[in-house]
């Protein structure tokens, strides 16, 4: 932090949002599986409608970035999950992804959800298909009370 003053000065560099982003890591036996709320079903992406994922990350992203975003979901030791309304026509309500990375863990992103707790629950809870046989599974988060929250709430010490 000694360079900000320098880079405000010369650049402009000199606001600040009001949150920061943070890194968590969760060793697997320390992973805690919530229950599933029964209101919501998850499917694979191949399940699913791509026109209707590329419709729900434009309204997060409020842009289209349909090829970028359907590639780093769909490669290689991606486990892609979407949850869908259970009593609607089928509304995508999040996109869930969990990838298999160097030594042996796995790194959750993207991963949007309409409501960040009950939703952010539900993909975990569906993802523990993928988590045997890794050592940790992390994610990059926003540091802000109520996803903090979740992300204590999902490892056990």
């Amino acid at each position: 932090l000694k360079m900000s003053p320098r880079y405000a000065a010369k650049y402009g560099f000199d606001k600040m949002p009001d949150y920061k982003h943070d890194f968590a890591s969760i060793p697997m036996e320390h992973l805690v599986i919530p229950e599933c709320d029964s209101n919501y079903t998850l499917k694979d992406l191949k399940d699913v409608d791509e026109a209707k994922v590329i419709d729900y990350d434009i309204g997060i992203a409020h842009r289209s970035r349909a090829k970028y975003l359907m590639n780093f979901i769909s490669t290689k030791d991606c486990f892609t999950k979407v949850p869908v309304a259970f009593n609607t026509s089928g509304e995508v309500v999040g996109i869930g992804c969990v990838r298999a990375v160097f030594s042996n863990e796995l790194c959750a992103g993207p991963f949007y959800s309409d409501n960040e707790v009950m939703m952010a629950y539900y993909c975990f809870c569906r993802f523990q298909d993928c988590f045997h046989g890794f050592s940790k599974l992390s994610r990059n988060y926003l540091k802000l009370g109520q996803l903090n929250r979740i992300s204590k709430s999902l490892a056990k010490f």
